[in-house]
């Protein structure tokens, strides 16, 4: 089934699927439960009779990011557990590893997975599975990533695939978004984060998931990739995930895809001269940008300029003076839990707290009781100078990565996952599957690349460009 969505010319019937999908899992949850153990079986049956030959298990990787937010909206669990993605990935992840005999091309995925190790030594016997789950398998799961897609080599048909499946998987989300909405007259907006139109789950979540379709869209119309076939669909559901990001309130997964975007945008116009003569001319830029305005523009009045002050910082106690606007309502106490973390991080510095440990240290040293939420100052305290490690290879091999890479466009793909994965842990630490698998997206190498450059006359064969 997973490998049926990847097929380019069944776009639009595989497209309404999805949206039928959404509509039927707001009104009926059971849909969704029997949709996701559907694709589990048939996932399944497809490698047994092919094994990874058509890619079954990074496009499932891909799709199942939506997936693990619809069954959290619908609260599956635990007929679907909470953490499904991390256990779904983890084992799809050791069948595709099973499945290749190819070499890794880094070792940077097998040197995370050692320094995660050595903190479990300090683990006092009252943790949790539940505590180790939510916070280690994550960057466990980055780490087999990075291993897997360095042993796969994708072609730019299948890279398109990819893309279109990343964002197939979310359009669900998109479409329970819309109908678990009440009428925008009888919202009532806040400066908070606004669980009604969330579809009543976390809104960090889900704007962290729709803002992702909204930045692959728009990297494809940057690049005239076609991950659909007519434009204008890319257009239009470029325009309804900005829009509903932008209704949660949630500002992180939003604002880490506008920076993503402009950074692109930025290292294509400065460095890749060569994808400038059909992808990136300004007057294609200044359209974006004013489609952008223009969306927060309305999305903005609807809320009576509430939008705005959020995205601001300002909060109630700020607006009526009783609270200065400091780092700590910038990024909604991130800061506190950060400088909280470090602190932890003194008690133990060389082997950490122990995982999933930092928020009962924090508890008992400042009576912090809230979980985790950016996944460095996570990694320091949980794992020490181990941790401190981690960090510094998850944001020094993704540099060492992309410049080694000869491929414009491919160079330009990594850049945008791997900036979207690390600015995702910044706020949401490793609650969903974004980060690690785009992480190991970015990863991928590319099939029979060569130097040739792109040209406009011709799509060249090492092109992303190349229709699917």
């Amino acid at each position: 089934m997973i490998s049926y969505f990847s097929r380019s010319d069944r776009q639009l019937t595989v497209l309404l699927l999805h949206v039928a999908l959404g509509a039927a899992a707001t009104w009926l949850p059971a849909s969704i439960i029997i949709w996701i153990y559907l694709l589990l079986a048939t996932l399944v049956m497809e490698y047994v009779n092919y094994q990874n030959t058509r890619g079954a298990i990074h496009y499932f990787l891909a799709y199942y990011i939506g997936m693990e937010i619809m069954a959290r909206i619908v609260q599956a669990s635990p007929v679907v557990p909470y953490e499904s993605g991390k256990y779904f990935m983890f084992s799809a992840l050791l069948l595709g590893l099973m499945s290749t005999s190819a070499r890794s091309r880094t070792t940077a995925g097998w040197l995370i997975l050692l320094l995660v190790l050595p903190s479990f030594a300090v683990l006092p016997a009252s943790i949790t599975y539940k505590d180790l789950v939510f916070n280690v398998m994550g960057v466990i799961n980055l780490a087999l990533a990075v291993v897997y897609f360095s042993r796969i080599r994708l072609r730019p048909d299948e890279i398109t695939a990819l893309l279109r499946i990343f964002v197939l998987g979310l359009v669900p989300v998109l479409i329970s978004v819309i109908l678990k909405t009440p009428d925008f007259d009888d919202l009532k907006f806040s400066l908070g984060a606004n669980f009604s139109t969330s579809a009543g789950f976390g809104s960090n979540q889900v704007s962290t998931v729709l803002s992702l379709a909204f930045l692959i869209l728009g990297f494809s119309l940057m690049f005239r990739i076609p991950v659909f076939r007519w434009p204008q669909l890319s257009i239009l559901l470029f325009v309804a995930f900005f829009f509903r990001a932008l209704l949660t309130f949630s500002r992180g997964g939003l604002v880490s895809a506008l920076i993503v975007l402009v950074v692109v945008w930025l290292c294509a116009y400065l460095f890749f001269r060569d994808l400038l003569p059909r992808a990136l001319t300004t007057w294609r830029a200044f359209v974006g940008v004013l489609l952008v305005v223009v969306v927060f523009y309305q999305a903005n009045r609807l809320t009576s300029n509430l939008l705005l002050l959020r995205y601001q910082g300002e909060t109630t106690a700020t607006l009526a003076g009783k609270r200065e606007k400091d780092l700590s309502v910038l990024t909604s106490n991130r800061f506190d839990i950060v400088m909280a973390d470090l602190r932890v991080w003194q008690t133990s510095p060389v082997m950490g707290v122990g995982p999933g440990m930092s928020k009962y240290a924090r508890a008992e040293m400042f009576n912090d009781q809230a979980a985790a939420h950016v996944e460095g100052s996570r990694l320091v305290a949980e794992h020490g100078l181990f941790g401190v490690a981690i960090l510094i290879t998850l944001f020094v091999f993704p540099a060492y990565w992309v410049l080694r890479e000869k491929n414009p466009y491919l160079r330009a793909l990594q850049i945008c996952f791997f900036s979207y994965a690390l600015l995702s842990t910044v706020h949401s630490a490793m609650r969903t599957n974004v980060t690690p698998v785009l992480y190991g997206a970015a990863v991928a190498g590319l099939a029979n690349a060569g130097r040739a450059r792109p040209r406009e006359a011709k799509v060249s064969t090492i092109d992303p460009i190349k229709q699917a």
